[in-house]
This record gives structure tokens, C-alpha cells and sequence, in this order.
């Protein structure tokens, strides 16, 4: 029986030590933290707030067009409230996207008629 299913593969500094790890996103899903990627080997990854803005610039907001893009993680430093911490840095490997091939992002449903009058 295979048993990684029962554990969570979070990946996390001290996974890496000097070794860089590229992978491919597999799937994007919403976590306790944040989002979580899942990548092909079987490994998951939470995004900080500037691992995520390092995606979306070469890939854009939208989750679905970082599905099959290959990042390299290594370990580095990222800020934390004010202070460089250790952190797992995202680079992107595969090409950036232009901006027409990113997926528009959804409208807002509207939220019905705005009532202008005064309750009183």
C-alpha cells in the first residue's frame, strides 16, 4: 500500500537544504493559509505573498493558466513583517505568458438594484 496519501507532502525549507526542485503545477487549491499548489512530484506548497506575485506576473492571476507551468523552488530568504526570514522561492521556468494569452478574469455578478433611499 502506498502511503504518502495519508501524510501531507508540504514542502518546506529544510526539504530543499542547497538542492533546487523543478516541477510542474498539477493543481491549485484553497488552503487553511493560503493557496496550495500541487505539483507532479507529489510534493504541495503553500504561496507567500511574494511567491505568488512572481507567479502572477509571468503567468497571471488566474490559477487555471499556471496549471502545467514548471516553477524551480530553492531555498532563500523572502520578507516577513519587516525581517528576512528563511523561505522556498518561486521561480518561474516556463515562458511567461503575454497578456493575450492569460485568461480574462470573471465579472462580479452584480448584486441586485442599488436602493437609494433614505430609511428614515
Amino acid at each position: 500500500m502506498d502511503s504518502k496519501g495519508y501524510f501531507q507532502q508540504f514542502l518546506k525549507v529544510d526539504d530543499l537544504g542547497d538542492e533546487k526542485l523543478q516541477a510542474k503545477i498539477v493543481d491549485v487549491t484553497e488552503g487553511k493559509y493560503g493557496l496550495i499548489l500541487h505539483l507532479d512530484s507529489d510534493w504541495q506548497f503553500t504561496l507567500n505573498a511574494t511567491n505568488w506575485r512572481r507567479l502572477s506576473k509571468a503567468y497571471g492571476t488566474e490559477t487555471n493558466d499556471w496549471l502545467e507551468k514548471t516553477i524551480e523552488l530553492s531555498a532563500g530568504e523572502a520578507p516577513y513583517k519587516g525581517e528576512m526570514v528563511p523561505s522556498v522561492i518561486l521561480t518561474p521556468i516556463s515562458k511567461a505568458l503575454a497578456d493575450n494569452e492569460r485568461t480574462l478574469p470573471k465579472p462580479r455578478p452584480a448584486e441586485g438594484p442599488i436602493d437609494d433611499d433614505i430609511p428614515f
